[in-house]
């Protein structure tokens, strides 16, 4: 340091609060966590709008950090952890999830390990938020009767609504793609509009449709696509 010249100034440092404006602090957690969990957090970081999920009540009803890092259930990891044998009871999924999910992914020689990766978080997502099937309220039978039948001719098959934590959504597991879902307002009062909204993204899919829907844009549906058998 030349002579009279004053040091450098420490660089500032923000003051750590205990607890941060409506997080409080598990009790359970320790330094070595690498998932952060609380035992309350504000509205705002509570799902689906925020990144903390709560746990069941049988793991301790605690809200953690969910991201891809930390899968669906840290909670279920942390538990294996702490009962030494990298293990627990899996959530086992019922009839009605593995209808409109299929069974867990299995890893194929064509898929990358990151593609295997993403598809196995999102079906242990939809699991661990799936709350059952049934129909909407507001919504009747009769309703859903009409409107499945119109969807049907279009080669749909049966609407199933379904209930998560992000509320209610309709899938249809017999048709040629059983991962399109839409909400159940939309395909009840407007299954024409459905049946076009499935096409074309069936269309953009790569999956061959036999009937097009009228109402798919010309764009999508291009005629050169097509070769005549003679």
């Amino acid at each position: 340091m030349r002579p009279g010249a004053q040091p450098p100034a420490a660089a500032p440092t923000a003051a750590v609060p205990a607890a941060a404006a409506g997080f409080v602090r598990s009790s359970a957690s320790s330094a070595g966590d690498h998932v952060p969990r609380f035992e309350s957090v504000p509205e705002a970081a509570q799902a689906p709008h925020g990144p903390y999920r709560q746990a069941p009540t049988e793991f301790g009803g605690e809200w953690w950090l969910v991201n891809p890092f930390s899968g669906p259930q840290p909670w279920v990891r942390a538990a294996e952890i702490a009962a030494g044998t990298g293990q627990v009871e899996a959530v086992q999924p019922s009839d009605d999830f593995l209808k409109l999910f299929g069974p867990r992914p299995e890893r194929s020689e064509s898929s990358s390990l990151g593609e295997h990766s993403i598809e196995t978080f999102v079906w242990d997502r939809e699991l661990a938020i799936f709350e059952g099937v049934g129909i909407p309220d507001g919504l009747s039978e009769e309703q859903v009767r009409t409107a499945a039948d119109a969807m049907k001719q279009w080669g749909m098959g049966e609407p199933v609504f379904y209930k998560s934590r992000h509320g209610w959504a309709a899938r249809f597991p017999d048709s040629l793609l059983p991962e399109f879902q839409i909400s159940p307002e939309t395909a009840i009062k407007a299954p024409q509009v459905t049946a076009a909204v499935y096409h074309v993204q069936a269309i953009l899919r790569g999956v061959e449709i036999e009937n097009r829907h009228p109402r798919v844009p010309s764009d999508v549906w291009p005629l050169d696509r097509f070769t005549v058998n003679t």
